[in-house]
């Protein structure tokens, strides 16, 4: 699990093939009850928004982002949309991406593993293997 906030953004690039696609991950935001604010998550595929939403669930759910794909490359970005100046955090875990037709892609470090719990803690400067910060 890896935290976002304060204007965060992780991407990974993968190869790409023509066709349909579908990433899905794990959401929820920071459950301590002294933040209350409400976070925003972009997920961007090759740079275009394909998920906007206020994070406001306090337990775990699962998002998918389906897509059709014409480039060679894919980038998959995560941002957390949050001024700097707020402290609104969320939280991903086991991202996964699998090409329609059934052929499973490979996610670098899709499931995050940092040791991080949804109350309070929250590392800085920590990038995954696998992931690269983004502003």
């Amino acid at each position: 699990m890896i935290g976002f906030r304060w204007s965060r953004k992780l991407y990974q690039e993968i190869t790409g093939y023509t066709g349909f696609y579908t990433l899905t991950f794990d959401l929820i935001k920071r459950t301590l009850s002294d933040f209350t604010g409400i976070p925003n998550i972009n997920v961007l595929i090759n740079n275009e928004v394909k998920l906007d939403e206020q994070v406001s669930n306090e337990t775990i759910e699962q998002r998918t982002v389906t897509w059709f794909n014409t480039e060679e490359t894919i980038r998959i970005e995560f941002a957390s949309t949050d001024p700097t100046t707020e402290d609104k955090t969320f939280f991903i875990d086991n991202v996964a991406v699998s090409y329609i037709l059934g052929e499973s892609v490979t996610i670098v470090n899709g499931d995050f593993e940092t040791d991080v719990d949804i109350t309070n803690n929250y590392a800085n400067n920590i990038t995954p293997t696998g992931w690269t910060e983004n502003g």
